[in-house]
């Protein structure tokens, strides 16, 4: 792709616009409360995706495999892993809460026409 003279602005734009689709896959991910971690990872993440993207331009089929591998891994995280890891977190936390403060357990909303005995008003 980079053999004309316009060919490095056209890979550079694909590369810029695809690598961007991905970090904004990302963000969604995120937003969907999966933890993206530290500081430096969040900085790997973002240029993940471009790394990702330039890497199908390069001639060797074992880096285009590698790339495939990347994309199917951050996908199967983004998609799978991440919601469960957080769901698990989220759990562990509420856990947590009751452990310190058992009380909550037994505290409740008393339905209605109920009172707090379990009798009929």
């Amino acid at each position: 792709m980079c053999g004309s003279a316009s060919g490095p602005l056209g890979w550079a734009v694909v590369v810029f616009v695809l690598g961007t689709l991905g970090v904004l896959a990302g963000l969604a991910a995120h937003c969907g409360d999966v933890d993206p971690g530290s500081a430096g990872t969040r900085g790997a993440l973002t240029g993940a995706p471009y790394t990702v993207v330039a890497a199908f331009f390069v001639p060797s089929r074992w880096v285009r495999l590698g790339a495939v591998a990347a994309l199917a891994a951050g996908v199967v995280y983004g998609g799978f892993v991440g919601p469960v890891q957080a769901q698990q977190r989220r759990h562990a936390v509420e856990v947590a809460q009751y452990r310190e403060r058992p009380e909550l357990l037994y505290i409740g909303a008393t339905p209605s026409g109920r009172t707090r005995a379990g009798t009929w008003a």
